[in-house]
């Protein structure tokens, strides 16, 4: 790997854009995934804790909720729509990381290269 792509990736883990679209998609994973395991589990809806954790991940499922129409409500259930937006979610952080990375790789590239180049001509003219 060549030093210039060695500092392009360094830029981009400290972009606090991308770092912060990483930690919210970590997050919904974990919460989903949390949602996934609990209702394969048949855990009590009327539990405080699994009525917060269905209650703030419902938002994310509901537009898929078609594929979970022959499923019971309550008792062990693989919820097909919880599946999808599990799988979903990093492809999504990661396309958004991808286009951050693209977008404002190139710009924050060109700067850093013409600031390499003032400062090279400044060193050049202070030394003569």
């Amino acid at each position: 790997m060549t030093q210039k792509r060695a500092e392009q990736i360094h830029r981009l883990s400290t972009n606090p854009i991308a770092s912060s679209v990483l930690i919210v998609a970590g997050a919904c994973e974990m919460l989903l995934l949390a949602r996934l395991v609990a209702r394969a589990l048949a855990a009590r809806p009327d539990n405080p804790v699994i009525m917060v954790l269905y209650t703030v991940t419902a938002p994310f499922v509901r537009p898929f909720d078609f594929l979970n129409a022959t499923q019971p409500p309550f008792g062990a259930v693989l919820e097909f729509s919880t599946l999808l937006v599990t799988l979903l979610v990093p492809l999504l952080a990661l396309v958004i990381w991808h286009y951050r990375s693209q977008h404002h790789d190139g710009v924050y590239v060109e700067r850093n290269d013409a600031w390499e180049a003032s400062a090279t001509n400044l060193s050049e003219r202070t030394s003569t």
